[in-house]
């Protein structure tokens, strides 16, 4: 009798240590996801939170987005276990569900709609996972919604990144541009992964809030009241937009490229996981090499230089450096995204549309940025 008793102590404490492992992966991914899914699915503002800061967002990172609501989700299936183990009985289950609802709506986290969708997502993980008597199939079940989600949302990027390349976008830009959006598989799962992990992202930028953008840089350009006789755009993400600056001020355009010595000028998509721990985890400092140069003489000349982000500022300064070096008179730095504005260049300011924490994991040109 003593034997069965700490076996069934034993199961017990396993089950806990199992819906708490279900807890955490739905806080940390699979809530992330399932919002990301309904942003790209859906783009509607009920999706967006109902705080002030989140409601002027044009494009809303996954923290901004509340369908569904993850804390209702996650109480409603761990209320679930409790009740189907006779921990707590029914109307405790309810009890709990409603003061986590009245809570998130009463702080304005979420909307009485979010809440009751998040409600929905978890009964059917409570129905699903209680249905399941294998502790081990049930962490199997977790991982196969992750995959699933994520294949769901790659499957999504595919039909947005078909959308038609515009008119303004150079010609001998869509070479790179294919090779962009054909990226291996794994790189494709590893940008919607960040992005519900990260959720201070978004997920994907169309080409036409890129051109409303743009609009507005240029507009800052034309308040300047600087002439200006040349666009450079730092490839591969600046040189793509700067074909669209360059076709509204009718000014000649070029395009280099920086990239870290280490490649030799040989970067290619397979060096994107590597960059990234090297540039944002380890954060190497690295060495950058002009890897494309202008061969133009712009002595004197007043230019405009646009790169689409900013994140470190190493390529955006060393290629004004470069410019300098052609003794150009004025260099206009410009971005859409800056993720930082603690050291600017010594001679010229970044300008920037936007200065957030985070940035699109998805290009309206592709992946690997």
């Amino acid at each position: 009798m003593k034997e069965k008793k700490q076996n069934q102590k034993h199961k017990f404490q396993y089950v806990v240590f199992v819906f708490l492992f279900l807890a955490l992966v739905h806080y940390c991914f699979i809530n992330g996801l399932e919002k990301i899914l309904f942003s790209i699915y859906a783009n509607s503002t009920l999706l967006r939170r109902p705080t002030p800061a989140c409601e002027t967002e044009h494009n809303p990172s996954t923290l901004c987005l509340g369908m569904p609501s993850g804390h209702v989700e996650i109480v409603t299936f761990l209320g679930g276990a409790l009740y189907h183990y006779k921990i707590i009985s029914l109307v405790v289950w309810f009890l709990l569900i409603g003061a986590i609802c009245l809570q998130r709506i009463m702080t304005r986290r979420h909307t009485f709609l979010q809440t009751m969708v998040g409600l929905l997502f978890g009964l059917f993980y409570s129905y699903v996972y209680l249905s399941t008597k294998n502790n081990l199939h049930i962490i199997l079940l977790c991982v196969f919604f992750i995959f699933l989600y994520i294949n769901l949302c790659i499957l999504k990027l595919n039909d947005l990144l078909s959308e038609k390349i515009p008119e303004w976008v150079d010609r001998n830009m869509l070479e790179s541009i294919e090779k962009k959006k054909n990226v291996p598989y794994y790189l494709k799962c590893i940008s919607v992964f960040l992005c519900c992990f990260r959720q201070e992202t978004f997920l994907f930028i169309s080409w036409k809030n890129l051109e409303m953008y743009l609009d507005k840089i240029i507009d800052n350009i034309k308040k300047t009241g600087i002439s200006f006789d040349a666009v450079v755009g730092i490839k591969t993400g600046g040189a793509i937009i700067s074909d669209y600056i360059s076709h509204k001020l009718n000014l000649p355009n070029y395009k280099i490229k920086i990239t870290d010595s280490f490649y030799k000028c040989n970067k290619t998509s397979n060096d994107s996981v590597q960059n990234y721990v090297d540039k944002y985890i380890l954060k190497n400092e690295a060495e950058y090499t002009v890897c494309e140069e202008i061969q133009d003489n712009l002595s004197g000349k007043n230019v405009i230089l646009i790169d689409e982000c900013v994140a470190s500022g190493v390529t955006m300064n060393r290629s004004i450096d470069y410019l300098i070096s052609k003794q150009v008179n004025t260099v206009y730095p410009a971005t859409i995204l800056s993720t930082y504005d603690s050291s600017p260049h010594p001679i010229f300011k970044l300008n920037t549309i936007m200065k957030k924490a985070y940035f699109p994991m998805v290009w309206a040109w592709g992946y690997d940025n």
